[in-house]
């Protein structure tokens, strides 16, 4: 989400490509297999991780 967060709000594109390309290849992988319902519904800011993550997956992968 880090990632999103620079690439969409403050604009910040290179700096989140280059700290996704520091994740490793499994960690990149497994961003959009993992099952975030638990984590959606304990986030305290209702965000839709899973949907995040699948987006991140999709702009970096």
């Amino acid at each position: 989400m880090r990632c999103l967060i620079y690439y969409r709000d403050y604009g910040d594109r290179d700096l989140a490509r280059n700290v996704f390309a520091g994740l490793t290849g499994e960690t990149r992988f497994q961003l959009a297999e993992v099952d975030y319902s638990r984590a959606e519904r304990l986030c305290p800011q209702g965000l839709a991780i899973s949907r995040l993550m699948h987006e991140a997956s999709r702009v970096f992968g």
